[in-house]
């Protein structure tokens, strides 16, 4: 069996791929984790929100119904935050990060 130089060529640029290929996955774990800041970020937000609706409802009875639905889309709106943030930590649970912080779905 023939040995080509392309051969020769891969293996010496192997500790260079490895060193690339290194950087890459700890750049994409970067990203995840701002990522799933982000999600936690906003489903805390979505969640205060859904909270302060529901709070004003029960205070203002003209206004009951439209707050109702309002809390409802952002609680529905945190539920989908969540579970987003869930499938990345299920996904990727040795990342540094890798918590879930977000406040109890209602």
């Amino acid at each position: 069996m023939t040995k080509h130089n392309s051969d020769n060529e891969s293996r010496s640029k192997s500790p260079d791929a490895a060193t690339e290929s290194a950087e890459r996955l700890e750049g994409l774990l970067r990203d995840l984790e701002t990522l799933q800041a982000y999600l936690q970020e906003r489903g805390r937000h979505a969640y205060e929100l859904a909270q302060r609706f529901l709070a004003n409802a029960r205070r203002d009875a003209g206004s009951r119904a439209y707050d109702e639905r309002q809390a409802t889309m952002l609680e529905y709106q945190h539920s989908i935050l969540s579970d987003m943030n869930f499938a990345l930590w299920w996904t990727f649970p040795s990342a540094p990060t890798a918590k879930i912080h977000l406040a109890p779905a209602v």
